[in-house]
């Protein structure tokens, strides 16, 4: 029994953690079932959209960041390609450089990208809305488990273990399926003796760090330099949209016949949109520089990444010469 004075049971603290577990399953599974099942629609831009207004400045503001976080997150993977050889521990080199090879190539595989991009949307939903998501679960949860008939037991708040669960669900199940549609992965796994199994998991960490660099190099920052473009295209029809509603609120505002409360509620709206409205130009300047900044360095990005991967070749069939010597 559970009482004030004695300790979470570990079987009904697991509980809240295996609900949350199977939540994040059932929706991974259905979000990835759906985007295989679409076609390619003909998508209209919501700019004209109050709504979509409202929030079109954290949009781009947002994506703005991504790409930089992007582009720093695959400098800080090539910049680790130096170290790589010289963690693994006498395995079949030949073997180690087709590892990296496939690696480098899954980053552009169309498995691979296809799960990138799904994936992404899977991660960016759990973590903007993980406190709602454990809120509502946990009190389904708490709803079952805090059945008693003995008032002296005390309740026990699922909460907490269905945040830290959910993020763990969702980061270990994307991972799974990541790693089984990438080869070199699957190469890892199959010849795990030759390669060394006290090198499988600097193997496993250098393959994640090398298909992460190309999916960002080759794919990722041309998927947001698009979507970024398309953002910056619609600064105008979004300040249309606001200057619209704004213009219809002054009227209200101004309006003799307008009661205190509606003329109240006018004016408070306006300085709403007017905050909303007052950044665009801001974020649409630094998105444009983004841009020209992109197609300038685009080339000369992947060159790099390129020049790092062809070092960690080269030092790999160094390495293979001399294994192979008598």
């Amino acid at each position: 029994m559970l009482t004030k004075n004695n300790p979470v049971n570990t079987k009904q603290r697991d509980i809240p953690i295996a609900i949350a577990w199977l939540a994040t399953v059932v929706f991974v599974l259905a979000f990835s079932c759906n985007k295989s099942q679409q076609t390619a629609p003909t998508v209209y831009s919501s700019a004209s959209s109050l709504s979509y207004a409202m929030e079109y400045p954290s949009r781009l503001e947002k994506l703005n960041q991504k790409f930089l976080d992007a582009s720093a997150k695959a400098r800080s993977n090539w910049n680790e390609f130096g170290r790589f050889a010289g963690a693994l521990n006498r395995p079949r080199w030949d073997q180690v450089k087709t590892v990296y090879k496939q690696a480098d190539m899954a980053g552009r595989s169309e498995a691979i990208v296809d799960w990138m991009r799904q994936s992404g949307y899977i991660t960016e939903f759990i973590e903007s809305n993980d406190g709602t998501l454990a809120q509502r679960i946990g009190t389904h949860v708490n709803s079952q488990i805090n059945k008693k008939e003995d008032p002296a037991v005390e309740d026990i708040d699922s909460r907490p273990f269905v945040r830290w669960a959910l993020k763990d669900a969702t980061e270990k199940l994307v991972e799974k399926r990541y790693r089984e549609l990438n080869e070199a992965h699957r190469f890892v796994a199959m010849y795990g003796e030759t390669l060394g199994k006290k090198n499988l998991r600097n193997l496993e960490g250098q393959v994640d760090s090398i298909t992460e660099a190309s999916f960002i190099v080759y794919i990722l920052l041309i998927d947001l330099k698009q979507q970024v473009q398309t953002r910056v295209d619609e600064a105008g029809e979004v300040k249309n949209t606001l200057d619209n509603e704004i213009e219809g609120l002054q009227l209200i505002a101004d309006d003799p016949a307008s009661g205190k409360d509606a003329k109240a509620a006018a004016s408070r709206r306006i300085s709403e949109l007017l905050k909303v409205k007052a950044p665009i130009d801001a974020h649409t300047e630094k998105a444009n520089k983004l841009i020209e900044e992109f197609e300038l360095r685009l080339e000369q990005f992947q060159k790099e990444y390129q020049d790092k991967f062809s070092i960690l070749i080269d030092a790999v069939e160094q390495m293979e010469a001399k294994q192979g010597q008598p």
